[in-house]
């Protein structure tokens, strides 16, 4: 990743803090904000290693989601 590609990652983490948050997805919300700040600091490992714990709780939220949908 480039210096530019880095700051535009940062940003769509950030958006995904407040969406995740908005749908009461703390957790997911929580990771957002790590991976913007390991973005922001140019820490690309952990990223990765953010990335890989966000996509399992993006999918423990999407089924909680999915649940609550067909509840109401």
């Amino acid at each position: 990743l480039g210096r530019g590609s880095l700051s535009e990652a940062a940003q769509e983490a950030h958006d995904l803090i407040s969406v995740a948050g908005n749908l009461g997805a703390a957790r997911l919300s929580g990771l957002a904000r790590d991976i913007e700040q390991a973005y922001r600091a140019g820490k690309i490992d952990a990223c990765s290693s953010f990335g890989n714990a966000f996509a399992l709780e993006s999918a423990q939220a999407l089924r909680a989601l999915k649940t609550y949908h067909a509840a109401s």
